[in-house]
């Protein structure tokens, strides 16, 4: 889902396509959808596939995404 949907940006934003994905593909309710894009979001934090980007730690709304930690996930 990452690899293919997301694209470094907004939190917002990213939060917005879990959530979507969620509803769609796993028929969460608007609020359950909500809840847990934002788990997901702090799982990737943990799991140092999303770091904030330097740059923008006044807004704390831009991510990066680590894709050395995510192609050693798909192999």
């Amino acid at each position: 889902m990452l690899r293919e949907i997301y694209y470094p940006g907004h939190h917002t934003t990213a939060q917005r396509v879990i959530e979507r994905h969620l509803i769609r593909e796993f028929g969460y309710r608007p609020r359950e959808a909500t809840y847990f894009g934002s788990k997901v979001i702090e799982s990737l934090v943990e799991m140092e596939l999303l770091s904030q980007a330097p740059e923008d730690t006044t807004r704390n709304t831009l991510w990066r995404v680590n894709l050395r930690q995510l192609k050693r996930l798909e192999n």
